[in-house]
C-alpha cells in the first residue's frame, strides 16, 4: 500500500498513517534466486486521536479545594496527566482515566498535586492523541487561624488601643471585623496589619475578629476582647 517496497528482512514504516493500511506481501528469495510463494499480511493503521485542549475551573486554588479539569474535545477515553506522570500504574486511578470530559480530584487523593497538567485523548480505536498543551495548577496553603493581641485588654473610654495581628509567612491581607465574619452583620473596621482604634467612647466589652489571607485563601477568624471603662466622675460635696 501507498507505494511501499523494501528488500530488508525486517523493514520499518516510520510515521505510519491510515494510508499505510492494506495487504502486504512477503516473498523470500534464496541464494539460488528461487522465490517463495507470496505470504499475505493484513495491516490496519487507525487514525490518531484528535489533540485536545485542557482547561481548569480555577488555575489557583486553596488547599482542600478540588482540582477540576475539563476539555471540549470529544474522546472515547480521557487520560489526565499531572505531576505524577502517565505510567500505567498512575493512570489506573479512575480520576485520571475517565470516559467523561471532566475530572474532579479531591484533596487527599494521591493524584492531588499542584504543577503542570495536560490531557491525552483516546479515540474509539484506542489510539492516543498527542498530549495537549500544559496548564499550571497552583495550590495555596490556607493560613492557620491567627492569634491577635493588643497593647492592653483594659482601657478607659476615649483612650486608643493598638491591635496586633502577629507575624506570619506568605500573608497578603489582614482583615479586622467588629463581629465574627460568619455573621452577615459583620463590618470591616480595618485592613491594616496592626490598626490603632481611637473612637471607643462607651464602656463595655468589645470583641474584634481577625482573618488573614494567602491570596484568596482565608483563615478562620480569631477574636480578641478589650474592656473599656468610663473615667470615674468626681462629685463635689461642697459647692461653696
Amino acid at each position: 500500500p501507498n507505494g511501499f517496497e523494501s528488500t530488508l528482512q525486517n523493514p520499518v514504516i516510520n510515521e505510519a498513517t491510515p494510508l499505510s493500511s492494506g495487504t502486504y506481501y512477503l516473498i523470500v528469495t534464496n541464494a539460488q534466486g528461487c522465490e517463495s510463494t507470496p505470504v499475505e499480511l493484513e495491516i490496519t493503521v487507525f487514525p490518531q486521536g484528535e489533540q485536545p485542549t485542557v482547561v481548569a475551573n480555577n488555575n489557583t486554588i486553596c488547599e482542600g479545594e478540588d482540582i477540576v479539569l475539563s476539555t471540549s474535545t470529544q474522546c472515547e477515553t480521557y487520560q489526565w496527566i499531572g505531576p505524577g506522570g502517565n505510567s500505567v500504574g498512575t493512570l489506573m486511578n479512575p480520576l485520571l482515566t475517565t470516559t467523561t470530559s471532566m475530572t474532579s480530584i479531591p484533596f487527599g487523593d494521591e493524584a492531588y498535586s499542584g504543577g503542570m497538567w495536560s490531557i491525552i485523548c483516546l479515540n474509539e480505536s484506542g489510539c492516543g492523541s498527542s498530549a495537549s498543551g500544559e496548564i499550571e495548577i497552583v495550590i495555596n496553603e490556607v493560613p492557620m487561624a491567627p492569634s491577635p493581641t493588643s497593647t492592653t485588654t483594659f482601657i478607659c473610654s476615649e483612650e486608643p488601643v493598638q491591635l496586633f495581628a502577629g507575624q506570619y509567612q506568605n500573608i497578603t491581607a489582614y482583615t479586622w471585623y467588629d463581629l465574627n465574619p460568619a455573621d452577615v452583620n459583620a463590618t470591616i473596621i480595618s485592613t491594616e496589619q496592626n490598626p490603632l482604634l481611637t473612637e471607643i467612647t462607651n464602656s463595655g466589652f468589645y470583641t474584634y475578629w481577625l482573618t488573614i489571607a494567602n491570596g484568596s485563601c482565608v483563615s478562620e477568624a480569631s477574636p480578641i476582647t478589650v474592656e473599656v471603662s468610663q473615667f470615674p466622675q468626681v462629685i463635689a460635696q461642697n459647692d461653696g
